[in-house]
């Protein structure tokens, strides 16, 4: 077992690199949705 210091550092670390992680697909599903919709209309 790792002391509580350590976990709570590598927690930290985790949190900090899933939040860029997240920022990120949140912006890539924003541009991938947009695309789509343009799609969709040309379709019709």
């Amino acid at each position: 077992m790792l002391p509580r210091q350590v976990q709570v550092k590598i927690l930290k670390e985790n949190q900090k690199y899933l939040s860029k992680l997240k920022k990120i697909i949140e912006i890539k599903w924003m541009k991938l949705k947009k695309i789509f919709l343009k799609n969709m209309l040309i379709q019709k």
